[in-house]
C-alpha cells in the first residue's frame, strides 16, 4: 500500500487534486483503507495527470473512460479548442502590451478610446480572453477530538461525503447538505486509534444560523456494545 503523501511525491501533484478527480468521478480507488493507494491507483492517477497535461478536462476524460467517444476523438477536439484558447490569449496579450505602452493609471484610462481599438480588432476577427469566475474551492475541514486520548486535529470531511443534497430542493441557491462517514478508516494523528466520524454538515462557514451535526464515535465502546447484545440474546 502507498501512502497519500508517497502518491502526491510520486506525480508532483497534492492531495486537492486526488480529491477533486474523485469528486469528478473519473477516480475510485480500490483501497478501502483511507489514506493509501494500490500499485494500480497510482497508475491510474499517472495517467489522469499526463492527460490532464495534454489539456484534458475530467469531463472529456469521462467520455473516453465511458466508450461515449475514443481518446482519440477526445484529443482532437480538446486540441482545436486549445488552439481557439491560445488566439484569445494572443489578442489580450496585445491589448495589455497596448495599456502598458501608454502607462495606464485606473482612474484615469481613456476607455473610450480603447473600447474602440478593441472593436475595430473584433471586427477584423481577433478574440480575447473573457472574464471566468474562479471556482472556489469546498472546504469542509473540521477540527475533531479524538475520544481516546482527547488531541484535536483537522480532519477533511469531503473525503467521506457520501450524499449530497439541498436544503431547499425548491430553492436553486439553497445550501447543499453533505451527510458524511467515516465508518471505521480514521485513524488519530497522535495516539493511533481508530475512531469513526460521521453526521452532516454544509458548504457554507458555521455559524447559529448555519448549524452542522458531526459526531465523533469511540470504535471500541461501539464494538464492546455489540457483543454485549450478542451475549444477551
Amino acid at each position: 500500500m502507498i501512502s497519500t503523501k508517497e502518491v502526491t511525491e510520486q506525480l508532483g501533484i497534492d492531495k486537492e487534486r486526488i480529491k477533486y478527480y474523485k469528486r469528478m468521478n473519473v477516480f475510485c480507488a480500490e483501497s478501502e483503507r483511507s489514506g493509501y493507494y494500490t500499485e494500480n491507483d497510482v497508475k491510474n492517477l499517472r495517467k489522469l495527470v499526463m492527460l490532464g497535461k495534454a489539456g484534458l478536462t475530467c469531463d472529456d476524460i469521462k467520455k473516453a473512460q465511458s466508450g461515449e467517444t475514443t481518446l482519440m476523438e477526445v484529443l482532437t477536439e480538446r486540441r482545436q479548442k486549445i488552439k481557439e484558447k491560445m488566439e484569445r490569449m494572443l489578442g489580450s496579450l496585445c491589448l495589455s502590451q497596448d495599456l502598458l505602452a501608454n502607462d495606464v493609471q485606473y482612474e484615469s484610462l481613456e476607455i473610450d478610446r480603447f473600447w474602440k481599438i478593441v472593436n475595430q480588432r473584433e471586427d477584423e476577427g481577433k478574440e480575447f480572453m473573457e472574464f471566468e469566475e474562479e471556482d472556489i474551492p469546498l472546504c469542509l475541514i473540521r477540527t475533531v477530538q479524538c475520544p481516546y486520548c482527547d488531541a484535536e486535529q483537522d480532519i477533511d470531511l469531503e473525503e467521506y461525503v457520501y450524499d449530497e443534497n439541498p436544503e431547499d430542493e425548491n430553492d436553486a441557491d439553497s445550501d447543499i447538505i453533505y451527510s458524511v462517514d467515516s465508518e471505521e478508516n480514521y485513524d488519530c494523528e497522535c495516539c493511533g486509534e481508530t475512531f469513526r466520524v460521521m453526521g452532516w454538515t454544509r458548504e457554507y462557514p458555521v455559524n447559529p444560523y448555519y448549524p452542522e451535526d458531526i459526531s465523533v464515535l469511540n470504535i471500541r465502546e461501539i464494538e464492546d456494545g455489540e457483543e454485549e447484545e450478542d451475549d444477551y440474546e
